[in-house]
């Protein structure tokens, strides 16, 4: 930035007590550029009002004399200060996103597979199966579900084992006696 630019943002801001915006449209610069120069020289402090421009009052007063509302989250009941705008409805994002995820934005429904109940969805390209996480277990690990259940044979002793969900069923020994007897072997065929 030109020293004439900075004396003449300095004045125009200190003598003359003008906006950013006036001052903006004086020297034919941007408003943010007067904004950070002043911030950087510690010449916004003040606010300064254009009399051009009305000033905006809400029917309870001005927007900076306005105290803070307090809410609660819709999700957890926390206390919640919401700032001059007033939108802030959940403490957290992962209060928001529990909130979301069983309530929806109410537009589509699924049944859920295993339990039968009906559930919000949020997304309907990507929606979830399972209405929750025991239900996904439930799906996942049940002893009884015989889609999961995996029929495997000891490298051993070949003893077949009946297995239930995926991770058992990289199971190649029915014990460790067998598994020790399996290694003593693989160490007699090497040497």
């Amino acid at each position: 930035m030109d020293r004439e630019i900075a004396t003449a943002i300095t004045l125009l801001r200190v003598v003359s007590h003008k906006s950013y915006g006036y001052i903006a449209e004086q020297l034919d610069i941007s408003v943010n550029t007067v904004k950070s120069f002043c911030a950087r020289h510690g010449l916004g402090d003040e606010v300064i009002h254009d009399p051009k421009k009305p000033r905006k009052l809400s029917p309870k007063g001005s927007m900076s004399n306005r105290e803070p509302e307090i809410r609660y989250c819709l999700e957890c009941g926390a206390a919640i200060t919401a700032g001059q705008n007033g939108r802030k409805k959940f403490c957290s994002t992962l209060c928001a996103n529990r909130w979301r995820r069983k309530h929806g934005n109410g537009l589509w429904k699924q049944i859920c597979p295993v339990c039968g109940e009906e559930y919000p969805v949020m997304d309907r390209l990507k929606p979830r199966k399972y209405c929750s996480l025991d239900c996904y277990r439930t799906a996942r690990y049940y002893t009884d579900n015989p889609e999961r259940t995996v029929t495997v044979t000891c490298k051993t002793c070949g003893k077949e084992m009946t297995f239930s969900g995926h991770h058992l069923a990289k199971r190649k020994f029915c014990s460790r006696e067998c598994y020790y007897r399996y290694l003593r072997t693989e160490d007699i065929k090497v040497q």
